[in-house]
C-alpha cells in the first residue's frame, strides 16, 4: 500500500505545527513569573506590611535538651583494643623475621621451564614455496 499526500497539504500541516510551537513558547513566557529575587530581597512593591492573623497561637517552646552525659570508658573495649594492637605488633615482628630469614638464604635460580612453544613451532610444516594461485 503506497500512498502520499499532496505537497500543499504537507506545507499547511507544517505551518500549523510551527504556529502551535510558537504560541506555546510565547504563552509560557507570558505565564512565567517576573524577575527572580534572592532570599531577603524586596519584591517589586517594596516590603509589605506584616501579616495579621487573629487566630494565631504561639508555638509551644520546649526547654533546651540537657547536655549528653560523658561516656565512661568501657574496660572490655579497652582490653580488646590492647589485645588487637599486641596481635598486630606480633604479626609485624613475625613478618620482619621471615623477611630477614628469606633474604639470608641463598636461593639458587631455578632451571628455566622447557620450551614447549618452540617445540610446537618446530613441528609446524613450512608453507609451500610456490605463490598462491589467486
Amino acid at each position: 500500500m503506497n500512498w502520499t499526500m499532496p505537497p500543499r497539504i504537507l506545507q499547511i500541516v507544517a505551518v500549523v505545527i510551527g504556529l502551535c510551537a510558537v504560541a506555546g513558547f510565547v504563552g509560557g513566557l507570558n505565564a512565567s513569573a517576573g524577575r527572580g529575587r534572592l532570599p531577603g530581597e524586596a519584591g517589586p512593591g517594596g516590603i509589605g506590611a506584616a501579616l495579621v492573623a487573629a487566630d494565631a497561637r504561639p508555638v509551644k517552646v520546649l526547654p533546651p535538651l540537657p547536655p549528653p552525659a560523658p561516656l565512661a570508658p568501657d574496660p572490655e573495649a579497652e582490653a580488646k583494643a590492647k589485645a588487637a594492637a599486641e596481635a598486630e605488633k606480633l604479626k609485624l615482628a613475625q613478618a620482619r623475621t621471615s623477611e630477614k630469614a628469606a633474604a639470608a638464604k641463598a636461593v639458587e635460580p631455578a632451571a628455566p621451564p622447557a620450551d614447549k612453544v618452540g617445540d610446537l613451532l618446530d613441528a609446524v610444516t613450512p608453507p609451500p614455496a610456490e605463490d598462491p594461485p589467486f
